[in-house]
């Protein structure tokens, strides 16, 4: 009976295993030096390429980095400067001044100093933008430039002190000069690769005392019209449409004008007048169709042979052209 009690106990006896996990910490810290070594080296390769730069650098550059890292330094606590004033070194200002705390009229002056120059700004851009405008006299526009050049004499201008004279009509030969350039940049652009490049620059553009003159001129080997006829060729149509679109945002009169060269007319029924006065219509039909108002036509007319653009030779095809006046002012 005992002996079966005890082999109930070790039945039920429970085994427990330890397991110990020994760690050498001296071993696993070994290497952490190397990460500290790597930061100061880093640093002094740092340290020894900024004493290489600032050694290797002028004095120019030196004082341009220096403004950049610190825009608001003690210049702005000092008097205005003048290039006629003297003394206006910052050597010759008191050094403890920096150092003195500044009242409240310095501080809102501080604070006010792009106001300043912002009004500066405006005040010479409504000097320049004034040339721009006929109605204001030239004497005018002188004695504003003298207020800024010369400040004891706010109305009065030296005798011997000249500007550019910019009347109304230098005024208007300039705008029509840009005006001219805009559009041939226009048409150029717009024309290119739907026609060919000999053709683009048989456009020619040109300012007279009348307006813009818009010349497009014939070529042997791509004529703008049939022979003797006036029926336009497709190359002469897609040019002169994209001319009416950029002539159709604007309100000047235009008048148009043909030409032809010295060639005798085949047919008895008609002649070089006829023929180029044909032409000239057709040219304004298609300039209708592009967006031109017709109240802006002022003459339709057709001159033969009689103004040609290289009088020495008569028969050039260069004298077969079309013009277009864009005359100046609005209809």
């Amino acid at each position: 009976m005992n002996y079966q009690k005890d082999n109930d106990q070790k039945k039920n006896q429970f085994i427990f295993i330890k397991k110990k996990v020994v760690v050498d910490l001296g071993k696993k810290k070994l290497g952490s030096w190397k990460i500290v070594y790597a930061d100061f080296m880093t640093a002094l390769m740092s340290f020894f390429l900024v004493m290489w730069i600032v050694n290797a650098t002028d004095d120019d550059t030196k004082k341009v980095i220096e403004n950049y890292f610190n825009p608001f330094g003690p210049n702005l606590l000092m008097a205005s400067k003048g290039i006629f004033e003297e003394n206006n070194s910052p050597n010759n200002f008191p050094k403890n001044s920096i150092n003195q705390p500044m009242d409240k009229k310095t501080t809102n002056n501080n604070f006010n100093l792009k106001d300043s120059i912002a009004r500066k700004k405006k005040e010479y851009t409504n000097i320049v933008e004034s040339y721009k405008n006929p109605s204001i006299s030239t004497s005018k526009i002188k004695n504003e430039f003298c207020k800024y050049i010369d400040p004891a004499r706010n109305t009065k201008i030296k005798e011997n002190y000249s500007l550019p004279s910019f009347n109304e009509g230098t005024i208007l030969a300039m705008k029509r000069k840009k005006r001219m350039q805009d559009l041939e940049q226009k048409i150029s652009t717009t024309l290119s690769g739907l026609v060919a490049n000999h053709i683009v620059k048989g456009i020619l553009f040109k300012t007279t005392p009348k307006g813009m003159l818009i010349s497009i001129i014939d070529h042997n080997n791509t004529p703008m019209f049939d022979k003797s006829s006036s029926i336009p060729l497709p190359e002469m149509i897609l040019i002169l449409q994209k001319i009416g679109e950029a002539l159709s945002h604007s309100n000047e009169n235009i008048s148009i004008e043909g030409h032809t060269d010295a060639s005798p007319f085949r047919h008895s029924t008609g002649d070089n007048w006829k023929l180029s006065l044909d032409r000239a219509y057709s040219t304004y039909q298609i300039l209708m169709k592009s967006g031109i108002s017709e109240k802006r036509i002022s003459k339709i007319s057709g001159l033969a042979q009689h103004n040609p653009k290289i009088s020495s030779d008569p028969m050039n095809a260069a004298n077969r052209r079309i013009e277009i006046l864009v005359q100046d002012g609005e209809g």
